[in-house]
């Protein structure tokens, strides 16, 4: 007979929590050594229980950067895996191919931004030379390049055979400028119509007479030659003179009543009637159908005053009630 069996034990192994002894250890017992435990964030302990991973035959660590992200190096080919591939659309600041062109006003993605720069400069860089350049007149292809030579100095220009247009100057020799006093080799002709004989001047440059003594008959109304008379004493006529003032002055005052009233009576050879307000009442004036709506306007300020040219009878009216004026009649 075993051991555990003479002393009741459980044999040596594994069993369950029933067929079990409870052992009690000391409190101050040592543990095993080799683990250890820390705070997140604080620094990394001297010792403690290594984490890694196997490359397949050693362990090796694991790194994080500053911020506490794991470290990843993916190796050429993804370890067969393939390479990466994102799906269209995924990565947002790249895009898609679908977007439209980026209007130039907010954000876009990388595709729309790159669609606006290709359609701005699409239209503009369709050119296909290379190397040496050719600059040919004008707009047709193929044309004769331009040839240009004389090393930078003035060249000369012959227009034997070019075709002036209409009225420009003609090759013909052209009447020199004479010197003052000297007579000229070119003589310019001085004409007023086509074909007609040329102007002739003499005398030396000094005042020469003028005979009117063929003149023709001067026409009726113009100016005339010897003595000329003015009748300025007969009244009526061309230059007659009327003396200016009147013979006659005769005042007097009038109340004018909301009705056509009478200042003066018609009068021939009268020069003119002079009507003074003496009130605030407006007047109207005129003939003998006057109102408050047709007829001249003397304002109601005291002293305003109306003069009126005429020999007709002269008649008032106020809009309401009364008012006296001052009529002087010259004649």
């Amino acid at each position: 007979m075993t051991a555990p069996a003479i002393l009741g034990m459980p044999a040596v192994g594994q069993t369950t929590m029933a067929n079990s002894i409870p052992v009690t250890m000391a409190s101050d017992q040592p543990g095993a050594t080799g683990g250890t435990s820390s705070t997140f964030g604080a620094a990394k302990p001297a010792t403690g229980t290594a984490v890694g991973a196997s490359d397949g035959t050693n362990m090796q660590p694991l790194l994080v950067d500053v911020s506490g992200y794991l470290k990843v190096n993916v190796a050429a080919g993804g370890a067969g895996g393939g390479a990466a591939t994102v799906a269209d659309g995924a990565d947002v600041a790249e895009g898609s191919v679908a977007d439209a062109a980026w209007s130039g006003t907010g954000s876009s993605s990388a595709i729309a931004a790159l669609k606006a720069i290709y359609a701005k400069v699409a239209g503009v860089l369709g050119v296909t030379q290379s190397g040496t350049w050719t600059i040919q007149p004008g707009n047709t292809p193929n044309t004769t390049a331009w040839k240009v030579d004389g090393s930078a100095v003035t060249q000369p220009v012959s227009n034997a055979s070019l075709p002036l247009p209409t009225g420009a100057s003609t090759s013909a020799k052209q009447a020199a400028i004479g010197t003052a006093g000297s007579a000229s080799a070119d003589v310019i002709s001085v004409q007023g119509v086509t074909s007609m004989t040329a102007l002739k001047v003499d005398g030396s440059g000094v005042t020469q007479p003028v005979s009117i003594a063929a003149a023709p008959v001067l026409v009726a109304g113009t100016a005339l030659i010897g003595k000329v008379g003015i009748d300025q004493t007969t009244p009526g006529t061309t230059n007659g003179v009327t003396d200016v003032g009147s013979t006659n002055w005769a005042p007097s005052q009038v109340s004018v009543a909301n009705t056509a009233t009478s200042l003066l009576a018609s009068r021939a050879g009268r020069q003119a009637v002079i009507v003074t307000q003496m009130g605030t009442t407006p007047v109207y004036l005129g003939g003998s159908g006057v109102t408050a709506a047709t007829g001249a306007f003397l304002a109601g300020v005291i002293g305003a005053v109306k003069v009126i040219p005429t020999t007709a009878a002269v008649y008032g009216i106020t809009a309401t009630g009364s008012q006296s004026v001052s009529v002087e009649e010259h004649y």
